[in-house]
């Protein structure tokens, strides 16, 4: 996620939900204490995206046989995977973890 006023970008987790309802959130940046706003729809393609980015990572971690490195990615897409909840990142997270045991 990304503060629209000071630019700050990190997992959405980190962002206090300051209100919700079916469409929308606000939201406060950790660092300028901003609001903004975000569409759930907004978040999710978000999520989705941080999804690629983390499983990138993960794959250069592996290659690069920085095991600690690959599992906290795998932690970070498992808590992600609860908020997009896509069967085939599910899959391939466990493939890994049991390919690094």
């Amino acid at each position: 996620m990304k503060c629209d006023s000071c630019g700050f970008e990190e997992n959405a987790r980190y962002f206090n939900v300051l209100a919700c309802d079916f469409t929308k959130q606000a939201r406060e940046c950790p660092k300028c204490h901003a609001s903004f706003f975000r569409t759930n729809i907004e978040l999710i393609e978000e999520r989705e995206e941080l999804a690629k980015k983390l499983t990138m990572q993960l794959v250069n971690a592996i290659g690069s046989k920085d095991i600690e490195q690959a599992r906290k990615y795998i932690d970070e897409l498992d808590l992600l995977n609860i908020q997009i909840n896509n069967p085939e990142l599910a899959k391939f997270t466990e493939l890994i973890k049991k390919r690094l045991t």
